[in-house]
Protein backbone atom coordinates (compact mmCIF):
# COMPACT_ATOMS: atom_id res chain seq x y z
CA UNK A 1 0.00 0.00 0.00
CA UNK A 2 2.75 2.45 0.61
CA UNK A 3 4.39 1.99 -2.73
CA UNK A 4 0.95 2.39 -4.22
CA UNK A 5 1.01 5.63 -2.30
CA UNK A 6 4.66 6.75 -3.10
CA UNK A 7 3.58 5.55 -6.94
CA UNK A 8 0.55 7.73 -6.91
CA UNK A 9 2.63 10.64 -5.20
CA UNK A 10 5.23 10.28 -7.80
CA UNK A 11 3.13 10.80 -10.37
CA UNK A 12 1.18 14.21 -8.42
CA UNK A 13 5.10 15.35 -8.48
CA UNK A 14 5.73 15.04 -11.95
CA UNK A 15 1.96 16.13 -13.18
CA UNK A 16 2.45 19.14 -11.31
CA UNK A 17 5.65 20.51 -13.58
CA UNK A 18 3.39 19.21 -16.35
CA UNK A 19 5.74 15.36 -16.84
CA UNK A 20 8.95 17.82 -17.26
CA UNK A 21 11.79 15.43 -18.53
CA UNK A 22 14.58 16.56 -16.44
CA UNK A 23 11.66 16.53 -13.24
CA UNK A 24 10.72 12.75 -14.32
CA UNK A 25 14.48 12.20 -14.97
CA UNK A 26 15.42 13.21 -11.38
CA UNK A 27 12.83 11.96 -9.23
CA UNK A 28 14.00 8.49 -10.82
CA UNK A 29 17.50 8.75 -10.20
CA UNK A 30 16.79 10.01 -6.36
CA UNK A 31 14.40 7.28 -6.19
CA UNK A 32 17.41 5.07 -7.15
CA UNK A 33 19.51 6.60 -4.23
CA UNK A 34 21.15 10.15 -6.22
CA UNK A 35 19.86 13.75 -5.23
CA UNK A 36 19.97 15.77 -8.41
CA UNK A 37 17.36 18.31 -7.29
CA UNK A 38 20.33 21.22 -7.80
CA UNK A 39 20.01 20.63 -11.98
CA UNK A 40 18.08 24.24 -12.64
CA UNK A 41 15.07 24.45 -14.88
CA UNK A 42 15.35 27.00 -18.35
CA UNK A 43 13.66 30.13 -17.02
CA UNK A 44 11.14 29.50 -20.28
CA UNK A 45 10.05 26.42 -18.97
CA UNK A 46 9.58 27.13 -15.48
CA UNK A 47 7.80 30.36 -16.56
CA UNK A 48 5.26 28.32 -18.24
CA UNK A 49 4.72 25.90 -14.98
CA UNK A 50 4.36 29.02 -13.22
CA UNK A 51 1.51 30.48 -14.74
CA UNK A 52 0.16 26.89 -15.76
CA UNK A 53 0.29 25.51 -12.32
CA UNK A 54 1.25 27.54 -9.44
CA UNK A 55 -0.79 30.80 -10.17
CA UNK A 56 -3.51 28.97 -12.30
CA UNK A 57 -6.73 29.96 -10.57
CA UNK A 58 -8.80 27.24 -13.05
CA UNK A 59 -5.65 24.14 -11.92
CA UNK A 60 -8.37 21.96 -10.49
CA UNK A 61 -10.30 22.17 -13.79
CA UNK A 62 -7.64 21.14 -15.53
CA UNK A 63 -7.02 17.74 -13.91
CA UNK A 64 -9.11 14.79 -15.33
CA UNK A 65 -11.05 13.01 -13.59
CA UNK A 66 -9.16 9.69 -12.80
CA UNK A 67 -6.53 11.93 -11.84
CA UNK A 68 -8.60 13.89 -9.04
CA UNK A 69 -10.06 11.13 -8.04
CA UNK A 70 -6.52 9.92 -7.43
CA UNK A 71 -5.11 13.19 -5.81
CA UNK A 72 -8.13 13.33 -3.71
CA UNK A 73 -7.58 9.98 -2.04
CA UNK A 74 -3.78 10.76 -1.56
CA UNK A 75 -5.10 13.94 0.55
CA UNK A 76 -7.01 11.56 2.84
CA UNK A 77 -3.62 8.84 2.83
CA UNK A 78 -2.86 8.38 6.74
CA UNK A 79 1.02 7.88 5.91
CA UNK A 80 1.31 11.37 4.04
CA UNK A 81 0.58 12.68 7.22
CA UNK A 82 3.21 11.12 9.43
CA UNK A 83 5.62 13.91 10.03
CA UNK A 84 7.98 11.55 12.21
CA UNK A 85 10.66 11.90 9.59
CA UNK A 86 10.65 15.61 10.12
CA UNK A 87 14.29 17.07 11.83
CA UNK A 88 12.24 19.91 13.11
CA UNK A 89 8.33 19.41 14.20
CA UNK A 90 8.16 22.52 16.69
CA UNK A 91 6.45 25.24 14.89
CA UNK A 92 8.79 27.58 16.95
CA UNK A 93 11.80 26.54 15.55
CA UNK A 94 13.26 24.80 18.69
CA UNK A 95 14.34 21.15 17.86
CA UNK A 96 13.83 18.98 20.81
CA UNK A 97 15.96 15.98 21.76
CA UNK A 98 13.75 13.36 21.36
CA UNK A 99 13.31 14.46 17.36
CA UNK A 100 17.04 14.85 17.15
CA UNK A 101 17.28 11.44 17.27
CA UNK A 102 19.81 12.31 20.46
CA UNK A 103 18.30 9.66 22.78
CA UNK A 104 18.61 6.87 20.36
CA UNK A 105 15.66 7.12 17.84
CA UNK A 106 16.53 6.93 14.22
CA UNK A 107 14.41 9.22 12.22
CA UNK A 108 13.37 7.65 8.83
CA UNK A 109 14.87 9.28 5.59
CA UNK A 110 12.26 10.63 2.78
CA UNK A 111 13.26 11.42 -0.16
CA UNK A 112 13.40 15.36 -1.46
CA UNK A 113 10.49 14.44 -3.96
CA UNK A 114 8.48 13.09 -1.51
CA UNK A 115 8.79 15.86 0.64
CA UNK A 116 7.95 17.92 -1.74
CA UNK A 117 5.32 16.07 -3.49
CA UNK A 118 3.53 15.94 0.01
CA UNK A 119 3.88 19.93 0.20
CA UNK A 120 2.62 20.52 -3.20
CA UNK A 121 -0.54 18.17 -2.38
CA UNK A 122 -1.48 19.84 0.97
CA UNK A 123 -0.69 22.96 -0.16
CA UNK A 124 -1.79 23.22 -3.99
CA UNK A 125 -4.12 20.81 -4.48
CA UNK A 126 -6.05 20.77 -1.55
CA UNK A 127 -6.40 24.60 -2.36
CA UNK A 128 -7.57 24.00 -5.72
CA UNK A 129 -9.75 21.55 -4.56
CA UNK A 130 -11.24 23.45 -1.43
CA UNK A 131 -11.97 26.55 -3.68
CA UNK A 132 -13.41 24.67 -6.78
CA UNK A 133 -16.45 22.69 -3.96
CA UNK A 134 -16.76 26.17 -1.56
CA UNK A 135 -15.48 29.30 -3.79
CA UNK A 136 -12.25 31.31 -4.56
CA UNK A 137 -10.11 31.66 -1.06
CA UNK A 138 -12.24 29.71 0.85
CA UNK A 139 -10.30 27.67 3.34
CA UNK A 140 -13.01 25.33 4.67
CA UNK A 141 -11.97 22.31 5.35
CA UNK A 142 -8.16 23.24 4.20
CA UNK A 143 -6.33 24.72 7.19
CA UNK A 144 -5.24 21.26 8.55
CA UNK A 145 -3.94 20.56 5.47
CA UNK A 146 -1.95 23.78 4.97
CA UNK A 147 -0.36 23.37 8.40
CA UNK A 148 0.84 19.90 7.26
CA UNK A 149 2.33 21.83 4.17
CA UNK A 150 3.66 24.67 6.10
CA UNK A 151 5.61 22.19 8.78
CA UNK A 152 7.46 20.49 5.77
CA UNK A 153 8.30 23.44 4.34
CA UNK A 154 9.42 25.02 7.48
CA UNK A 155 11.79 21.63 8.11
CA UNK A 156 13.27 22.17 4.67
CA UNK A 157 14.22 26.10 5.61
CA UNK A 158 15.46 25.53 9.44
CA UNK A 159 17.69 22.83 8.15
CA UNK A 160 18.92 25.13 5.35
CA UNK A 161 18.54 22.09 3.11
CA UNK A 162 16.05 24.48 0.64
CA UNK A 163 19.31 26.39 -0.24
CA UNK A 164 20.86 23.44 -1.95
CA UNK A 165 17.58 23.04 -4.04
CA UNK A 166 17.22 23.86 -7.60
CA UNK A 167 14.67 27.32 -7.35
CA UNK A 168 11.86 25.00 -8.97
CA UNK A 169 11.81 22.97 -6.38
CA UNK A 170 11.81 25.78 -3.79
CA UNK A 171 8.80 27.58 -4.95
CA UNK A 172 6.06 25.40 -3.61
CA UNK A 173 8.63 25.30 -0.44
CA UNK A 174 8.53 29.06 0.00
CA UNK A 175 4.99 29.65 -1.00
CA UNK A 176 3.59 26.70 1.64
CA UNK A 177 5.26 29.07 4.16
CA UNK A 178 3.76 32.51 3.14
CA UNK A 179 0.08 30.74 3.09
CA UNK A 180 1.21 29.50 6.90
CA UNK A 181 -1.09 31.32 9.76
CA UNK A 182 2.05 30.73 11.45
CA UNK A 183 4.14 34.39 12.16
CA UNK A 184 7.49 32.25 12.61
CA UNK A 185 7.06 30.77 9.50
CA UNK A 186 6.49 33.86 7.60
CA UNK A 187 9.21 35.58 9.19
CA UNK A 188 11.55 33.03 8.36
CA UNK A 189 10.94 32.87 4.79
CA UNK A 190 10.50 36.87 4.23
CA UNK A 191 14.10 36.79 5.71
CA UNK A 192 15.05 33.59 3.59
CA UNK A 193 13.30 35.26 0.34
CA UNK A 194 15.47 38.71 1.42
CA UNK A 195 18.60 36.44 1.23
CA UNK A 196 21.93 36.37 -0.60
CA UNK A 197 20.62 32.66 -1.39
CA UNK A 198 17.55 34.26 -3.83
CA UNK A 199 19.50 37.23 -5.21
CA UNK A 200 20.08 35.97 -8.31
CA UNK A 201 16.80 34.58 -8.96
CA UNK A 202 15.58 37.65 -8.49
CA UNK A 203 16.57 39.55 -11.45
CA UNK A 204 15.74 36.45 -13.43
CA UNK A 205 12.25 35.77 -12.48
CA UNK A 206 11.01 39.53 -10.51
CA UNK A 207 7.21 39.26 -11.79
CA UNK A 208 7.21 36.41 -10.19
CA UNK A 209 8.60 37.16 -6.79
CA UNK A 210 6.19 40.07 -7.11
CA UNK A 211 3.78 37.53 -7.51
CA UNK A 212 5.41 35.91 -3.65
CA UNK A 213 4.75 38.77 -2.13
CA UNK A 214 2.39 40.56 -3.07
CA UNK A 215 0.21 39.49 -0.41
CA UNK A 216 3.14 40.52 2.84
CA UNK A 217 3.48 43.86 1.56
CA UNK A 218 7.15 43.11 2.02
Amino acid sequence: MEECYKEDLAELFCYFYENNTGVVSQLRREWKGEKMWHIEMKKAIFEKIWLERFTNPNLINTVDGDMLEKFTLLLEAKKLRDLSFLKNQNIFGRVTSKLTGKKGRKQAKVAIWDKVGRIILFDQISKAIVEKQYGEGSKYGNEDNGQIAAKIAFDFLSSSEISKLAFHIQVPIIMALLRSDNQIHRKAVVAYMNSDNLKKYKGVYPMLFKDLISDLNI
